[in-house]
């Protein structure tokens, strides 16, 4: 066994929490005066203060990347490696009627799609293909949603998850439909008086050439 003779413990700390300490030590005696202590904790405390802005930096993203998602009429929703919800906005809540002011959890997006979709294979599937998958024309409830799924990666190409988007196509729909049966009624109105012009026109055609 080496004998410590020398030794300096650094504490970590970064936004006023103690996250470990760092030690420093050594077999020979009295390597560790005042400067080189003070050289540690001055580098260490750099540190630490460069990893506190790195953080706020990235919770302001975070939180702009949030409010973004949030704001979407879409459902929007992702899931990790490991089928756990990573992020969902409240229109998933609104378009799958899951219950007010509680967690989402997978568990209740599967259920809510049960019968219409099977999410899980879905993913497994956009996952494996590494191409996004899409559902047409769910119909839930009282809306017809598309469903998209996209596998998401890092700028170094690692898959993270998939993304899945539930958007609400019930209007586009209705006006489908509407103009469907607005035709079908304009050449159901038409084809008559249609019919009589056409006759008109060959009675005359035929009494001119007589």
């Amino acid at each position: 066994d080496v004998q410590v003779m020398s030794f300096l413990n650094i504490p970590v700390i970064i936004d006023g929490q103690l996250l470990g300490m760092i030690n420093i030590s050594s077999s020979l005696p009295n390597l560790f005066g005042k400067d080189e202590a003070s050289v540690v904790y001055t580098i260490t405390n750099q540190a630490s203060f460069a990893v506190s802005q790195l953080q706020v930096v990235l919770e302001n993203e975070k939180g702009k990347l949030s409010g973004i998602i949030a704001a979407m009429t879409d459902g929007v929703f992702m899931v990790d490696l490991d089928f756990q919800l990573v992020i969902s906005n409240p229109a998933v809540v609104d378009l799958l009627q899951l219950p007010v002011g509680k967690e989402t959890t997978m568990f209740d997006i599967i259920d809510a799609l049960a019968g219409k979709v099977d999410l899980r294979t879905k993913i497994e599937e956009s996952k494996a293909k590494n191409v996004p998958v899409s559902v047409p024309e769910v119909l839930l409830h009282d809306k017809v949603m598309d469903i998209t799924l996209t596998p998401v990666r890092d700028k170094e190409g690692v898959h993270r998850g998939v993304a899945v988007i539930l958007h609400d196509i019930t209007t586009e729909k209705s006006l489908e439909k509407l103009r469907q049966e607005f035709t079908a009624m304009m050449v159901h109105e038409l084809r008559a008086p249609l019919t009589a012009v056409r006759w008109s026109s060959e009675g005359l055609l035929k009494s001119l050439g007589d």
